[in-house]
């Protein structure tokens, strides 16, 4: 048997994640829920594809002689992080309890996990029917609507009018519509001790709940930001949660902080690359130390602020584009995404799905990062049909 720990569990990565396992002196075995991606091969000691089932995974390394050799278990994607901890536990090695992870993908079951603590209860039910949401729009005026398990604003809605509850997918989960600013707090936990990275500051499109943009650190007082951070560190415990990086979303509200939702995993729209621009941090690469029984070595030393911001277009189909590479040279700018090509339907921002066009970009203050993002989004043309 050998006594090598040279292997790391990678479920459903990516290959920004699997560079970083390599960056740290380790080889990937790479767990997909579905059918393996190409790059996948070519980055992995092993690859395991359509195994949702964590027998199923256990049985294929016993199999391959590398049950020993693993060091740890780790994934950044939301369709996995149930089966990543359940990896870990079953083979001895660093995670979250289950109950942590469950309430990190099941809004219901956080919701749950909170109600019994004033400082974190928000009124929320489980709906089955129409009239199931109007007796929370009753109690509560304006309430949020979402999909108990979804990402990505997908299917989440705010209502203040009981009628426009008929078309909803249910069940779906009914919570009290929550006033105040949006953020989110980036920790790393190691051994049940969280340590925050930082606050992100959000941005919605006018009139919807889908995210137009973040930008790290927040633009909030010294007393704001502890305020949050200290509120965090309190839920993560309350939760459960003991291994890897987090991502909490939260409102900043008249009675205080309250939390929105949580992940196991590093937050959507680069943000785990915003902390890296900004602080020098690497989340990705230090939630592979954590996973692998380490104790991550940092510390953080901000020189800018940096920006996500995102475009949605009115509905129709893109006929040309033209700009995206002017863009990409833009002062200031670190990477352009974009979806739009000819034929490409364009819908309003309803979900992350329509914003087929971002930039991330660094300033020196939080306004040279926010100008020189949308300077870069002003240069792509869009000629729609």
């Amino acid at each position: 048997m050998s006594d090598r720990k040279d292997l790391v569990l990678v479920c459903n990565p990516k290959p920004n994640l699997l560079d970083r396992v390599r960056a740290k002196g380790f080889e990937a075995v790479s767990v997909f829920t579905a059918a393996a991606p190409a790059y996948a091969e070519p980055l992995s000691a092993l690859v395991i594809e359509h195994a949702g089932d964590a027998g199923v995974v256990i049985g294929e390394l016993n199999a391959a002689g590398l049950r020993e050799r693993i060091a740890g278990v780790i994934t950044h994607s939301e369709a996995a992080l149930v089966l990543a901890d359940e990896l870990a536990r079953r083979l001895g090695l660093p995670s979250n309890p289950a109950r942590a992870s469950a309430a990190a993908v099941d809004k219901s079951a956080m919701r749950a996990v909170l109600q019994g603590d004033e400082r974190f209860a928000v009124a929320n039910r489980m709906a089955n029917d129409p009239g199931d949401v109007a007796d929370m729009i009753a109690l509560h005026g304006t309430v949020v609507v979402k999909p108990r398990d979804g990402a990505g604003s997908i299917g989440v809605r705010v209502l203040v009018d009981a009628r426009k509850a008929a078309d909803l997918d249910y069940p779906v989960l009914v919570e009290e519509y929550l006033e105040g600013p949006e953020y989110s707090v980036e920790a790393l936990s190691v051994h049940g001790v969280h340590r925050i990275l930082g606050v992100t500051e959000k941005f919605l499109f006018p009139g919807t709940v889908v995210e137009s943009g973040h930008l790290f650190p927040a633009r909030l007082t010294a007393a704001e930001t502890a305020e949050l951070t200290a509120f965090t560190v309190d839920f993560l415990d309350l939760l459960g949660v003991r291994l890897g990086v987090t991502h909490t979303e939260l409102k900043l509200t008249p009675k205080g902080p309250r939390v929105i939702e949580t992940h196991t995993r590093s937050g959507g729209d680069h943000i785990a690359k915003l902390v890296t621009l900004a602080t020098g941090i690497d989340p990705i690469a230090e939630s592979v130390t954590a996973a692998t029984g380490g104790h991550p070595e940092f510390a953080a030393r901000q020189t800018y602020w940096a920006t996500t911001q995102y475009r949605a277009f009115e509905a129709g189909t893109v006929a040309r584009v033209a700009g995206i590479d002017i863009a990409r040279h833009m002062p200031g700018v670190n990477l352009v995404e974009s979806a739009l090509e000819p034929g490409l339907e364009l819908h309003e921002a309803e979900s992350s799905l329509d914003r087929p066009l971002g930039v991330v970009a660094i300033g020196r203050d939080p306004q040279e990062a926010l100008d020189n993002a949308n300077h870069a989004l002003d240069q792509v043309l869009v000629d729609r049909t």
